[in-house]
């Protein structure tokens, strides 16, 4: 179980608060970090990294702003490849010496040489009360039209889906070749073009392998075969979606490992 393990001794050094033992845990086949938080209802702050330098450095700038104490897990979902854990933590704000809590999924994919990377969902403000139970029917009904909508290729209704403000961040990597994108979309405009564009290709096969509803996002993982760019292939993704304001989706954080047919 790779991605389990690799998760695992990861998060064991995130604890010793010393980039030079938490850096060892990343991969050097690939670097995708995607944390997106929103402090206020429209408003998102979006941090990146993908490259080894970008890596250090957003763990230099973490241990300058707050040191991990602990942490305690609610969720865990987990493949071959890639672990959601979904936790609790608390932490040393270096400025203030204060005691902070915060609450937050994270995406791991990863490769025999450790984690790929962090793809997290902050929970916002207005996931403080737990959703009615027509609330989560609604969300339900609605990752349901979001999946069919993606299996038949409409994108319009698709987007329907997507909160007014959005942000997404999407990574796709060839398990077996050179090919990888990388889409980042601030607006619906940009989310259309990335979910048009060649590297997202035309479904043939769609099958949604896991599903998990929280007040804060739906985690789903899929496995589809696809044309993208003049070639077939089987593609697995794992996605964040988290839950707007509005009940809606923010965007799609999510990762995926193809192989060509």
């Amino acid at each position: 179980m790779t991605a389990r393990d690799a998760a695992k001794e990861h998060g064991v050094s995130e604890r010793s608060n010393d980039v030079s033992v938490i850096t060892p845990t990343v991969s050097a086949w690939d670097q995708h970090f995607a944390i997106i938080s929103s402090p206020a209802e429209g408003e998102f702050e979006l941090q990146l990294a993908f490259d080894p330098a970008a890596v250090e450095q957003f763990y230099v700038d973490r241990i300058k702003s707050w040191l991990l104490v602990t942490s305690y897990g609610e969720n865990d979902v987990y493949s071959r490849w890639y672990k959601l854990t979904d936790t609790r933590g608390e932490m040393t704000m270096v400025a203030t010496g204060k005691v902070e809590r915060n609450h937050v999924a994270v995406l791991f994919p990863a490769w025999t040489d450790g984690i790929i990377g962090e793809i997290t969902w902050t929970e916002p403000p207005w996931a403080a009360q737990s959703l009615r139970r027509e609330q989560k029917m609604e969300i339900s009904r609605r990752t349901d039209a979001y999946d069919a909508a993606w299996q038949a290729g409409n994108v319009e209704a698709r987007l329907s889906a997507i909160e007014d403000k959005t942000c997404s961040v999407v990574r796709i990597a060839e398990v077996n070749g050179a090919r990888r994108s990388r889409l980042i979309a601030r607006s619906k405009d940009e989310l259309h073009d990335a979910w048009t564009s060649a590297a997202a290709g035309r479904v043939l096969e769609f099958e949604r392998l896991t599903r998990l509803t929280t007040s804060t996002y739906v985690f789903a993982s899929y496995r589809m075969v696809l044309e993208a760019g003049g070639r077939r292939v089987e593609r697995e993704t794992a996605a964040i979606l988290p839950i707007g304001p509005g009940l809606k989706f923010v965007g799609e954080l999510s990762y995926s490992m193809e192989v060509e047919l």
